[in-house]
């Protein structure tokens, strides 16, 4: 089942079952994806659809963080319960162990040698690792593997 027709089924039992938030999470989902498919102008892959995802994510914490500067518990809980939604359609996260596994392997696969190859361990692990890790944070142990 792709993530479009899940959206739509998730959807559906939302509304069925009277779950306001879930509803309103899923349908702002849906119209994010949509925007982006009339801006690229073509329906998107799965994986174009979870950068969508990614993106809403990163908004919502951004929300949160301003919303608890601002002393507004209401709207935190509002953000968070979004968000939550929002997040059980990205791929499970990998563990620590498993993501300095992963960067360990695609240092050695690009021969990286220093701070200055980053790039290059970051290109093919962008490819790896989207959707399933926070790519700052695989950033940041990139550049400490590399550093040491």
């Amino acid at each position: 089942m792709s993530l479009q027709e899940r959206l739509m089924t998730d959807l559906k039992s939302a509304m069925r079952a009277a779950d306001v938030p879930r509803r309103e999470a899923i349908r702002m989902l849906r119209a994010a994806i949509l925007n982006e498919e009339i801006e690229v102008q073509r329906p998107l892959e799965d994986d174009e659809a979870l950068r969508v995802i990614e993106r809403l994510v990163k908004r919502h914490r951004d929300s949160i963080e301003q919303f608890e500067k601002g002393g507004r518990p209401d709207l935190v809980a509002h953000e968070r319960a979004q968000m939550a939604v929002i997040q059980a359609y990205l791929p499970e996260r990998i563990g620590p162990a498993d993501l300095a596994e992963q960067v360990q392997a695609a240092i050695l696969q690009t021969g990286a040698r220093g701070r200055s190859d980053s790039g290059k361990v970051m290109q093919v692990l962008a490819a790896q690792l989207r959707g399933k890790a926070d790519l700052s944070e695989v950033s940041r142990i990139v550049r400490e593997q590399l550093s040491a």
